[in-house]
């Protein structure tokens, strides 16, 4: 039974990233999403030589992703009213993130504005529970899905494919698989592009 467990443990394990735990446990994870070139440099060096490629190609999409979350921010971020904003303290923020800049954060304000007496909050990315950074690429991610060209098409499924990425770099392996079927779903054509970064496209 032990044997049968591990088998399947192995064939579960290699559906998500083609890369031994015992690699990607050396993974830079920056808490701030801030990935430092020669901490990553040194960490790929690490790998076998079969390796190094697809890591690479994974390193370099997951390196964007802080700066691709700002570019997002530039649209109001709102989550539903009844979950709050959740914070990696265990804590909720009751509101939405109207704008977030690399220079003042993200501000959060209370739904009903209008009220001044309503307190206005402000985050770093690194305050933001990984469950509401996931959350916010699929808000963002359906909200291209609405525009609804072959040009959105395109970007929606390379968004989804950056935020699989993202997901399995920091060992969210449910949100991986989550998201992988949502880039699938936008082009199935992608498989392609889907299994040279180590994924299951099944």
């Amino acid at each position: 039974a032990q044997k049968t467990t591990a088998e399947e443990a192995l064939k579960d394990e290699s559906k998500i990233a083609r890369l031994p735990s015992e690699f990607r446990r050396l993974r830079p994870k920056p808490e701030d999403l801030k990935f430092n070139e020669d901490h990553m440099r040194e960490y790929l060096g690490k790998l076998p030589p079969e390796y190094v490629e697809t890591e690479t190609k994974r390193a370099e999409r997951v390196m964007a992703l802080r700066e691709y979350l700002f570019a997002s921010l530039r649209m109001p971020y709102r989550p539903p009213k009844s979950e709050g904003i959740r914070l990696r303290d265990g804590s909720l923020v009751r509101g939405f993130i109207p704008m977030g800049t690399e220079e003042q954060g993200l501000t959060v304000r209370p739904f009903d504005d209008a009220r001044q007496s309503l307190t206005v909050t402000n985050l770093r990315i690194e305050d933001l529970a990984w469950s509401e950074i996931w959350g916010m690429l699929d808000y963002y991610g359906k909200m291209r899905e609405d525009m609804g060209d072959a040009q959105a098409r395109s970007d929606v499924f390379e968004h989804y494919l950056n935020s699989a990425v993202a997901c399995d770099w920091y060992g969210y392996r449910k949100d991986t698989a989550a998201f992988i079927h949502k880039a699938l779903k936008v082009n199935p054509k992608g498989k392609p592009i889907v299994e040279r970064l180590g994924f299951d496209s099944k």
